[in-house]
């Protein structure tokens, strides 16, 4: 059977009756207390204690340094840091505090209720004003739109003559070309015409001068 401390120790060492360690009840993270503390505890292991917060009956919310290892090996060291009674009325603050919360809410929703219908006609003046300004844009945008498309239009003209402009200087330089390859080889022919009657001349000089 599981022994808790007196709650008017301030700390103490718990073991169940037996001579068996108590079992270490189940816990919550806490960021602000949890890990080694700065004044290390041993437990029966040798090992530092480590913090741990309580959640398990009335105990939920004390504080409490427990065996580090798992559960199979711990010895169930358990100190508690914090009394009993501190720990209950801390609950019962919190729960105050709650209760309070939920008796502002109502007042809080009239208070909003109240300053929405404050707001609503500013509100329904400035969407009935952004309506007007959002159809004038919608008619600004299509004149630009129209503009847009007729500067389309020039421009895919323009590149329509531009292409057909150097198209047909490509193909009256391609036929320049071919006329003027045509000449170079007339104009060789001419040469080896040339060259060829002129060895005749000078066969028919040589059997004259013989005679």
């Amino acid at each position: 059977m599981v022994s808790w401390s007196d709650d008017n120790e301030e700390s103490g060492y718990e073991y169940s009756s037996g001579g068996s360690p108590i079992k270490i009840p189940a816990t919550i993270e806490d960021p602000n207390y949890s890990g080694v503390g700065e004044v290390v505890v041993m437990c029966e292991h040798g090992q530092p204690a480590k913090r741990h917060v309580c959640f398990s009956g009335i105990s939920t919310g004390r504080r409490f340094l427990a065996c580090g290892l798992d559960e199979a090996s711990s010895c169930g060291v358990v100190e508690w840091k914090n009394k009993l009674q501190e720990t209950y009325e801390k609950l019962v603050e919190d729960v105050n505090n709650l209760l309070d919360t939920q008796d502002n809410i109502p007042n809080e929703n009239e208070v909003q209720q109240g300053e929405h219908e404050e707001i609503t006609p500013p509100l329904d003046n400035n969407i009935s004003a952004l309506k007007e300004r959002l159809g004038a844009m919608d008619a600004e945008n299509k004149e630009l739109k129209q503009k847009v498309d007729q500067l389309r239009s020039i421009q895919v003209a323009q590149g329509n003559v531009i292409r057909n402009l150097k198209f047909a200087h490509l193909k009256e330089k391609e036929k320049l070309s071919t006329e003027r390859r045509n000449l170079e080889f007339h104009i060789a022919d001419l040469v080896k015409a040339s060259d060829k009657n002129k060895r005749k001349l000078k066969d028919i000089k040589g059997i004259c001068d013989e005679e």
